[in-house]
């Protein structure tokens, strides 16, 4: 794209140069607000023809062509020449340069492609509970006998405050105190 616009953009220059030396104060040159009409007008076209935007071209050069033979008849015949020498040179390669260029951005937009975002859905996880049963423990009890203790008690005889005399007197008979 950019090797078929070389010399478009070659010859605007040209084109540009040629009005930029004609634009002054002296009588034989552009005057300057028809410069600045036809700098406009080439720079638009230059600009569609880089697009690829072809649609107006033949009228946009068609309207610089007729703004430049409309120019002052006190403005210089080599000026004048080159000028439209220059929008003649556009006439005939603007439309091939633009068509190129239209096809170089369909090439670039046929060349891309389009990717689509991949969803990732996450399902919800199912848990479920199970409930825990704890089985009553048994508990054997054991029954303990207690066998009952007899404890022998020898009756005492209640102390009536009178000595009770020995039943052995000291091996003296008949109870006699010596």
């Amino acid at each position: 794209m950019r090797a078929a616009l070389a010399p478009m953009i070659a010859l605007l220059l040209g084109v540009l140069a040629a009005l930029a030396v004609g634009c002054g104060s002296r009588s034989n040159l552009i005057p300057s607000g028809d410069a600045t009409n036809l700098k406009a007008q080439l720079a638009q076209i230059k600009q569609d023809v880089a697009a690829g935007n072809c649609g107006g071209l033949e009228t946009a050069i068609r309207r610089v062509h007729d703004d430049a033979a409309a120019l002052p008849s006190q403005v210089d015949k080599r000026l004048r020449s080159r000028i439209n020498d220059g929008i003649q040179a556009l006439e005939n390669t603007a439309g091939t340069d633009c068509r190129a260029a239209k096809a170089a951005q369909t090439q670039t937009q046929t060349q891309t492609t389009e990717t689509t975002p991949t969803v990732t859905q996450t399902q919800p996880t199912e848990t479920t509970t199970t409930p825990t049963t704890t089985q009553p423990t048994e508990t054997t009890t054991t029954p303990t006998t207690t066998e009952p203790t007899t404890t022998a008690t020898t009756p005492t005889t209640p102390d009536t405050g009178t000595p009770t005399p020995p039943a052995d007197n000291g091996g003296t008979p008949g109870g006699a105190v010596p």
